[in-house]
């Protein structure tokens, strides 16, 4: 014991002694070995030699010893190296240069050879194509060594090198890196290296791109977005867009399950425009047309949209006022691409008067691009009122004791008339279409910045004739006389029967800058601008062939009404998505601005007469006219108050509309993704405003008969005055109801909206645990929304009550406007059964409502001539609330295909109807009301196919995409009765009617054949849709009886066909059939069109009695034409 206690002390010495050596020995050694075995990840981007190898000293934390000056002309590779060797990275990144490394000292010396072997040069040269698109890659980054170059458009690139062997490095945005080792070049030879490559999902995502277009949504994303959706939804890809020539989103929305159209206005199950809001980007969409509550989706072009979903079904974050659904317009995404699209298109409409021969009244230089010189507008200091409307001194009764002062005015509007009156042809070849898609993209440190700029330019003619009436096929007979005998006409003072010929014309241009910002992939900022201009002027010429009038200065046999409408909208929007590290906590946020102008400049309308010898009957009662080619006209110079002659209109509104949205989801448990608290807020702010100067001239200087005065009538009214020294002057024609004469209206809206709601996932097995597990979805909340409106005439008052006079003249109160200030509670639930990957069950219940427009409610009348009626509000509408129910069956057969079938069901209150309306003036009119109540109910159908289970090389590259839709709808048909109030009355037919502007049923088809590796593209695309009422009846008298218009059913057939030849061309033609527009009267109340008198019966309940009438009526056309075949030659190029 104690000989160890003595040795144990040195010997442990001794061995630490030992050990350090050992280890101080070892650290040498492996830190000699591991200057250059030391492995590091790094990138190179094509830098400088020199800045490379500091990146390698920063990344490897060694010292690099060289001289810059050495590394001149030299260039790093594009390409990665993860878990390399640091001997590795410099071998590779050395090669073909002049330079070497060693290690000494602890430092790596890179150093000059100087007895590197000259070497003489080759060729190399290849094309680089898309392995899944087999087609070429243009703009690809080829680098070998210190040399590089980049393909040209059809992919191909040239390389001059020294011979020897090399690694080649190729990259481009959207595709996986490649390297190929082994390239041999040889003395002055020429060497082929062809290199496919393969997609990077990484950097896309989904973005394909093609060699005609980049395609950020296809079919498959849609499918899975509609798959995942927390309501029932339906849409349409940006794949589907590219492969048609549809020019506005007007025509692609017609292709979406349950989706019709009318003048650019769209329709969802049924219901009309005015139910279904359109939201672009999640920002509103207003509406421009001073008379619509609807965006007009002829407004927006194709070329910016990415994608289009329509929500069917409430959900607590979606906006509460809708009933057929809210459509979502997503622009086209900002993708790290650099890339110029172009395309051109010539197009045809047959039918049109091109050339010289399409008449239009008053042109300016600058209508081309869509803005006026100033030959249209208003002179300046016209005396206005607050509100912006022309004003005028009282006029004497007596023209020579006119005032100075209106003397003036009306000398400096004559000037702008006599350039806007006259009549002209302008040469129009053939309708012309320009778009432009840029995609680039930055890298600023670790940020990326990915942007998109659109542009598209507009320039289309039509023209078409049709025939019009008015009070036409009625009878003074309630019983059918004998056989052989005929019925007794009932013509009514207001009988007309004659045809319209409408030209116009139409500019669009449109700009879209879309701005996508990636921070990391947690956070991104969005930032969207959006610029839309459209243009269009109108000359319609209706022609009375027959007629009955009280008096001859009643009629009009020739009207030229001319309208010219600027409606312009911008839009800027920024939004964020923001998520934690762990999550768990999502922020998403958009915030926007919106304008909408519409100016109506200088719409006149002037009456013109024909020679008495081509006049058969009376013009004071009934007559008919007869052209022949010695017919001459002159000027209606009648001085009737109230009448088109000699009037003129300016209108000019505007529409201002902040936005901000706020929505918070937690997951709270990450291993149970699918169980969410949503949380969110809307606010929205809208002032908008609109008035209307109506002005007449008054002694018209009396003009002669000549074969076509419209065409110089501006000149002939100057020359007239000049030499007659006759002096005109104007009036000022002021309109409104309930005794409020106003030409405008201010009116602001607010609304405040809030929400909350939770997704509760279940999974259980069913029957008694022998099945597959299954998985319930609920997700449901509480939307609670609170607005405030109010609505001013032009005098600063709000009408909060409206009357109507009886057959006593009594004025009868028939309505109270509804309350400033509001409250909305708005529940609503979806449940989602997955029964297995394939197949799903869904079932939703909500509530939501549909708000009046502003407009509607003003007490404000206008006159649009270009389309001919006169538009009334009301201020006593209401808001309706409607009840929705959905039960939707769906299967996903693969990836991208989709079969569903679904079943609807919703109870309106109070629902809105566009109805007729009696005006003094015989032109017809429009106004809103609500009714008692509606119900619609129906089926949907869709189905999304690809076709190569049919087997052969022609149905592997074919789909078919088929939707349709079967409605029922009944809609109260109660009429409104001044002199019996309180009693039940209803128009014939029954209680019960169609709602207006629902469709019976509807159907979309389309089969699409896409071979990439041929370049080959074709859609042919089939739309129908049943008869349905465009415009309710309505009447406020006992004696009233305004039938509804309905529009007849229309089949579309589109054929598109695009083909790679050197540069992409593509052929297309749209509406092959050549169907024709028609709308009727349904003068019998039957709801089938026939011209055949046929005999029904109306009850009235009044206060004393009950009266039965019959009538013999028959239907008869209001606008039967054919717009004609559309065909389109374009060209698209990529740069």
């Amino acid at each position: 014991m104690k000989f160890f206690s003595r040795t144990k002390p040195r010997h442990r010495l001794w061995q630490r002694l030992l050990l350090l050596v050992c280890l101080f020995t070892s650290s040498h050694l492996y830190a000699q070995q591991s200057a250059l075995s030391k492995k590091i990840s790094i990138r190179f981007t094509g830098e400088s030699m020199a800045a490379a190898l500091e990146k390698v000293e920063k990344q490897a934390g060694l010292k690099l010893a060289f001289n810059a000056a050495n590394t001149n002309g030299y260039k790093a590779p594009v390409t990665e190296y993860t878990d390399k060797t640091l001997e590795q990275v410099l071998k590779a990144l050395l090669q073909h240069t002049s330079l070497s490394f060693r290690e000494a000292n602890g430092y790596i010396i890179i150093s000059k050879e100087n007895n590197a072997p000259v070497r003489t040069k080759g060729k190399l040269v290849g094309q680089v194509t898309d392995e899944e698109q087999r087609e070429p890659v243009p703009g690809a980054n080829i680098r070998i060594g210190s040399n590089g170059a980049v393909t040209d458009a059809n992919g191909h690139f040239s390389i001059t090198l020294p011979a020897g062997n090399y690694t080649a490095i190729i990259s481009y945005v959207g595709f996986a890196y490649k390297e190929i080792p082994g390239v041999t070049v040889k003395d002055d030879s020429t060497s082929t290296l062809d290199i496919v490559l393969q997609k990077d999902k990484r950097q896309l995502g989904e973005v394909t791109v093609r060699a005609d277009r980049v395609i950020t949504t296809n079919d498959r994303q849609l499918i899975e977005e509609i798959r995942t959706a927390r309501g029932i939804t339906s849409g349409i890809s940006s794949e589907q867009i590219t492969i048609s020539v549809d020019r506005s989103a007007s025509e692609v929305a017609r292709r979406v399950s349950g989706v019709t159209l009318q003048d650019g206005f769209i329709s969802i199950r049924g219901m009309t425009p005015r139910y279904n809001p359109v939201y672009l980007n999640n920002a509103f969409l207003p509406s421009t047309d001073p008379n619509k509550r609807a965006f007009n989706f002829d407004l927006l072009p194709s070329s910016v949209i990415d994608r289009m979903i329509v929500y069917k079904s409430p959900v607590p974050e979606l906006p509460a006022d809708f009933a057929g659904g809210v459509v979502k317009v997503y622009t086209k995404k900002s993708v790290p691409i650099r890339r110029l699209e172009i395309s051109l298109n010539a197009q045809y409409r047959t039918g049109n008067k091109f050339f010289d021969d399409h008449v239009q009244g008053g042109s300016g230089k600058y209508d081309w691009l869509g803005f006026d010189d100033g030959t249209r507008a208003m002179p300046v200091n016209m005396p206005r009122n607050p509100y912006g409307m022309v004003i005028l001194g009282d006029v004497p009764g007596t023209p020579d004791a006119y005032l100075a002062a209106n003397g003036a005015i009306t000398d400096a509007l004559l000037k702008r008339s006599v350039q806007s009156w006259n009549l002209s042809k302008k040469y129009h070849p053939a309708d012309l279409q320009g778009d432009m898609t840029y995609y680039t993209y930055a890298n600023i440190g670790k940020l990326k910045l990915n942007s998109v700029t659109v542009g598209r330019y507009e320039n289309q003619r039509s023209f078409y004739s049709t025939k019009t009436a008015r009070n036409a096929n009625m009878y003074r007979d309630t019983v059918f006389p004998a056989p052989g005998v005929a019925l007794t006409p009932f013509t009514l003072p207001s009988f007309r029967a004659g045809h319209d010929s409408v030209y116009s014309s139409s500019i669009r241009l449109a700009a879209m800058q879309h701005f996508s910002l990636i921070i990391n992939d947690r956070n991104e900022i969005t930032a969207m601008g959006l610029m839309n201009r459209s243009t269009k002027q109108v000359l319609q010429i209706n022609t009375v062939n027959e007629w009955f009038a009280s008096e001859a200065a009643s009629l009009f046999i020739r009207r030229m009404e001319n309208a010219y409408n600027t409606q312009d909208l911008y839009m800027g929007m920024l939004g964020g998505s923001h998520k934690t590290g762990n999550q768990k906590h999502l922020l998403e946020w958009t915030a926007s601005y919106s304008q909408g102008l519409n100016k109506d400049p200088n719409q006149f309308s002037n009456v013109y007469n024909p020679d008495d010898a081509s006049i058969i009957g009376d013009r004071a009662g009934a007559g008919k006219f007869v052209q022949t080619d010695s017919t001459t006209w002159k000027l209606n110079a009648g001085t009737r108050k109230n009448t088109t002659i000699g009037r003129f209109t300016d209108g000019e509104g505007d529409e201002q509309r902040w936005q901000g949205s706020l929505d918070y989801t937690l997951t709270p448990l990450l291993q149970k993704k699918d169980f969410l608290i949503r949380a969110g807020a809307y606010a929205e702010s809208r002032r908008k405003r609109y008035f209307y100067s109506a002005l007449a001239y008054k002694n018209f200087p009396e003009l002669g008969y000549s074969e076509s005065p419209w065409d110089n009538l501006g000149d002939s009214l100057l020359y007239a005055m000049q030499t007659r020294n006759v002096r005109m002057y104007t009036n000022v024609q002021e309109v409104g109801l309930g005794g409020a004469q106003t030409n405008g209206y201010t009116a602001t809206f607010d609304n405040v909206a809030g929400y909350m709601a939770s997704s509760l996932p279940v999974s259980f097995r069913w029957p008694f645990g022998k099945r597959p597990m299954m998985k319930l979805d609920i997700y449901g909340g509480l939307r609670v929304e609170y607005s405030k409106r109010i609505v001013l005439d032009t005098r600063g008052l709000q009408l909060l009550e409206e009357y109507l006079p009886n057959s006593a003249g009594q004025q009868v109160l028939v309505g109270t406007a509804p309350p400033t200030h509001q409250y909305f509670f708005l529940p609503s639930v979806n449940a989602t059964l997955h029964m297995n990957d394939k197949w799903q069950l869904r079932a939703s219940y909500g509530k939501t409502l549909n708000r009046p427009e502003l407009r509607e409610l003003s007490p404000f009348v206008t006159y649009n001539p270009s389309d001919g009626f006169t538009y009334i509000g009301k201020p006593t509408l209401h808001d309706a609330r409607i009840d929705n129910y959905d039960l939707r069956l769906e299967w996903y057969p693969a990836a991208g295909e989709a079969v569903s079938a679904g079943f609807y069901y919703k109870h309106l209150n109070q629902p809105i109807e566009e109805t007729m309306a009696n005006t003094n003036t015989g032109i017809p009119g429009f106004t809103h009301s609500n009714m008692p109540f509606a119900r619609i109910y129906g089926i949907e159908l869709e189905v999304r196919k690809q076709l190569g289970f049919l087997g052969g090389d022609v149905f592997e590259h074919m789909g078919l995409i088929v939707n349709a839709c079967y409605n029922f709808t009944e809609a109260s048909n109660q009429a409104m009765m001044v002199d019996a109030p309180g009693y039940l009355n209803y128009y014939p037919g029954g209680e019960n009617r169609a709602f207006t502007g629902a469709a019976p049923w509807i159907l979309n088809a389309g089969l699409f054949y896409d071979h990439k590796a041929s370049g080959s593209r074709i859609s042919l695309q089939y739309n129908v849709l049943a008869e349905r009422i465009i415009t309710n009846t309505s009447g406020g008298r006992l004696i009233d009886l305004e039938p509804p218009v309905i529009e007849r059913s229309r089949h579309l057939l589109d054929l598109s066909v695009l083909q790679k030849i050197g540069r992409h061309v593509s052929v297309a033609a749209q509406n092959l059939l050549n169907a024709a527009i028609r709308h009727y009267v349904d003068n019998d109340f039957n709801k089938k069109f026939n011209t055949d008198p046929t005999l029904f019966e109306w009850t009235i309940h009044g206060p004393i009695r009950t009266e039965y009438n019959k009538y013999i009526r028959g239907d008869y056309y209001i606008r039967d034409y054919k717009p004609g075949i559309y065909y389109t030659l374009g060209f698209q190029f990529n740069l």
